[in-house]
């Protein structure tokens, strides 16, 4: 599948990357990336024109450690999983602080989404993984994981009452019940279609299909709600379409698939498909 655009480049200026691992978008379409190693939010036209940025690197409210992945509530609120610092911090779109989202046993957090109810839900480290589920206040709901692994969670969706959370180390996609209850996995380690090499960033589309990112494999796949494989996209390489460790993706109100690229260092643009009526 082609791109249809692409923008970012390795550097530490406006509009330049450094091991990017998030991307979000809003409801009016406005693009978040989370810039990684510069410690900072870089926000983009629906174009891929940059508009702002936010973010340097600390300990205090406000400053960002490796901050990974980011979410936009219905506000138009940043949502940013603040790894180093072990927090979660919620921005708004001008960057300013709005709350500070922290416990005793969130460490190292990861992806985060919204999940339902204006509740949060992020991928937290730690001895034991788990995903942490917080009010839109910040206190802590719930928690929850596969009894099954050690292995921490990666990234995380929320959709049709289900949460979608990969686990990059047990080379899945874990499916939980809307209150925790493991139901299943989809796919295993491996080269071929329906199998992951290290997947991380997911999304449930508006045609009620699962994309995930397939790090090491390079590409995209697309699954159905229960785990069928569909169809993938992408191969390793520089040229538009192709990619380096695609690691997050996000969907647009208009259904464009964007990708972040954090080997690459960019974002690449692609057009969604209904997979399913395309089959039939």
């Amino acid at each position: 599948m082609a791109s249809l655009k692409v923008f970012g480049v390795n550097g530490t200026g406006e509009g330049e990357f450094r091991y990017p691992n998030g991307i979000a978008v809003s409801n009016k379409g406005e693009i978040a990336v989370i810039d990684t190693c510069n410690h900072r939010v870089q926000l983009f036209e629906s174009d891929g024109v940059f508009l702002r940025s936010f973010g340097t690197q600390g300990v205090t409210d406000g400053c960002m450690n490796f901050p990974y992945c980011g979410t936009f509530d219905s506000d138009g609120n940043i949502i940013v999983t603040d790894s180093d610092n072990h927090r979660v911090q919620v921005f708004s779109s001008a960057g300013e602080l709005i709350r500070v989202i922290a416990s005793e046993n969130l460490r190292n957090p990861w992806g985060v989404c919204m999940a339902g109810d204006g509740n949060i839900a992020v991928c937290s480290g730690g001895e034991k993984g788990e995903v942490q589920v917080y009010s839109p206040e910040g206190t802590l709901l719930k928690q929850f994981s596969d009894p099954k692994t050690n292995n921490r969670p990666s990234y995380v969706t929320y959709s049709h009452e289900k949460y979608f959370v990969s686990y990059s180390d047990d080379q899945c996609v874990k499916v939980f019940d809307g209150q925790g209850s493991f139901l299943s996995d989809i796919g295993e380690s491996g080269f071929c279609d329906g199998q992951f090499n290290r997947p991380r960033g997911l999304a449930v589309d508006q045609h009620d299909q699962l994309l995930v990112c397939d790090g090491w494999n390079n590409r995209i796949q697309v699954f159905s709600l229960e785990g069928k494989f569909l169809t993938k996209f992408g191969s390793r390489g520089k040229e538009p379409g192709q990619c380096i460790f695609p690691i997050d993706l996000s969907i647009t109100p208009d259904g464009q698939i964007l990708v972040c690229e954090v080997k690459g260092e960019r974002v690449q643009v692609f057009q969604g498909k209904n997979i399913s009526i395309e089959q039939t």
